[in-house]
This record gives C-alpha cells, structure tokens and sequence, in this order.
C-alpha cells in the first residue's frame, strides 16, 4: 500500500474513479484477513482509513467525487455512510452533511475549498499537484472546478471515453478544462507523475479564505522558447472565486483562457462578463478584471474540438 497510496491518503493515479477501485480491492483485502483471523499487515491496516478520509475530504455537496483525470461521476456519500460506520469515524459524515470544512492534500497537490453558511453548498476543486500514474492523467495542471447548490457550474470533462479518436484526445488535453492554452496549444507532458515529497508552494486555509498558488513550467505543446503559467486561487468564504494568471514568457504569445460551464448551464455574455442564468438553481459568472481586452467566443455543441 505505501508504494500506491501517498501519505495524504490520495492512490497515485490521482483519478477519483480508480481511487475508489484500488480502495475497494486493498478494504476487501483488510476484510478477507479480519475475517481469516489473520493479522492485517500495518501498512495494509493504516492505508485503507487513509484512502476512505481522502474520499471524505474531496466529497463534492452532491455526493459524488470530481470527475479527474479518466474519472466518471459516481455516488459515493452511501459507501462512505459504510465506510465511516465500519471504521468508527462520524467525522466522515461531515462532507454529506454539508458541516464539512476546507481541506489541502499537500501529496496530491489538491486544494478543496468549502463555504460555511447553510444552503450554499460551494465547492472548488484546485489542482498543483503531479499528473498520476498509469496513463489515466490528462494535462490540466491548475484546472479549477466548481459547484454551488449541489449544481456543477465549472467542470472538467473526465474520462469520456477510451476510443482513440478526436474526443478522446480533446478531453485529455488541456483544452477541455478551465486552463489556459498558449498560442491555442496546450500543456505537454512535463515528466512529472508522481512526487516524493508534499506541496512546498503557499496554501492555506483560514475561517475567512482559501489560498493556492501552483504553476506549469512548461513544455507546452508546439511551442518553443520558455513560457511558464501561474495561478493563485483565492475563495473568499460564502462568496466566490478570485483568480489571478500570470504568464512569465520569452516571447509574445497570444492566450487562451478557457472556462467550462456544465452542459445544464443556460450561457449569456453581457461585456467581458460571461455568467449563467437559470432558475431558482445555483449561477456563476466570470468577471474579468483590469484593463486589458479581450476577445469573447462562447461555444457550444462543438463537434470536432481543438485537443489543446
């Protein structure tokens, strides 16, 4: 379990989905031996509670995980109901109850951020963290991800599907998530899968806000030259989203950044503005900020997306 389990609980294909699997193999295992009255090894015995606090803590308000990497949206608050009765930790009840807080899995290089007030059910989900393991990552360093009132606003694609055509590429590519592309190409593949040691940049969590830096050094796909993407997100509690990009490069480069709003989302533009607007459900909008101009292409039902 160690070598596949990182110390902040996450499994290190960092894919919410194949969590789930390895955890249900590994508290299987825990279960078989118990049941063989045979000693459950250390490691094995400290590795599964670890994995079912990591689900606890990145728990969306509707019950379900974030669709990362080659993820599919899954229902996991009754497993987890299970889980937390077997392993005598009512704490894990808190992210179904909604009395869940902020949380950081420096291993993961995950930051989820929670409101406090009743009703309001906002969850963000920021990623600095490495790739993962096993050919199931996408190249989405410094996507973030939103819902509010159990509704997804924000959203990264997931799995899709494994058929290699268009789709797949695009939805494993930087272009189907809220990153930004550099000249219309995406990030490459920068090596970086698994770490050896925890999140050393600044995060933090208060009563008040929730703070992440991270960044993308590069390679980017097609480019040349040194071109490095840095984000800082801070959740200002009960109210919404700040978020500053910075793009450190050696040469001009035109930019792309891209936000995904879920599919139920009715889109308007108004400005620079883009925000969603429907009924009695939860809304967004994206406000940019500063002088600068900006070119707005609102797209929906694209049928042969860029892959990023």
């Amino acid at each position: 379990p160690d070598a596949q389990v990182y110390p902040d609980g996450a499994q290190i294909e960092l894919t919410s989905h194949y969590h789930l699997v390895s955890l249900a193999y590994l508290d299987l295992g825990v279960q078989l031996l118990r049941a063989g009255q045979v000693a459950v090894p250390g490691p094995l015995q400290d590795a599964v509670p670890r994995m079912w606090d990591y689900v606890a803590g990145i728990l969306r308000p509707d019950g379900s995980l974030p669709p990362n990497n080659d993820s599919d949206e899954c229902q996991v608050a009754p497993l987890l109901r299970q889980a937390a009765a077997q392993y005598d930790r009512p704490d894990w009840l808190q992210s179904i109850d909604g009395a869940a807080g902020s949380r950081f899995f420096p291993w993961a290089g995950q930051q989820v951020s929670r409101s406090v007030a009743p009703g309001l059910d906002h969850y963000g989900f920021f990623d600095v963290g490495p790739l993962g393991l096993s050919g199931h990552q996408h190249r989405d360093r410094l996507h973030l991800g939103i819902q509010a009132h159990g509704r997804d606003l924000l959203v990264d694609g997931g799995r899709y599907w494994y058929k290699w055509d268009t789709l797949r590429q695009y939805f494993l590519g930087t272009a189907s998530h809220n990153c930004i592309l550099v000249n219309a190409c995406g990030q490459a593949d920068d090596g970086w899968e698994v770490t050896d040691h925890p999140f050393a940049g600044a995060q933090t969590c208060t009563d008040e806000y929730d703070y992440c830096v991270g960044s993308f050094d590069g390679p980017w796909l097609g480019q040349l030259g040194r071109c490095r993407h840095t984000r800082a997100v801070c959740y200002l509690k009960n109210q919404g989203w700040l978020v500053v990009d910075r793009i450190a490069s050696d040469r001009p480069r035109p930019l792309w950044p891209l936000w995904h709003f879920h599919p139920d989302c009715q889109v308007l533009a108004e400005g620079d503005a883009v925000f969603s607007d429907d009924p009695d459900v939860g809304n967004i909008a994206i406000q940019p900020l500063g002088s600068m101009a900006w070119d707005l292409v609102c797209e929906r039902g694209e049928r042969d997306p860029h892959g990023g």
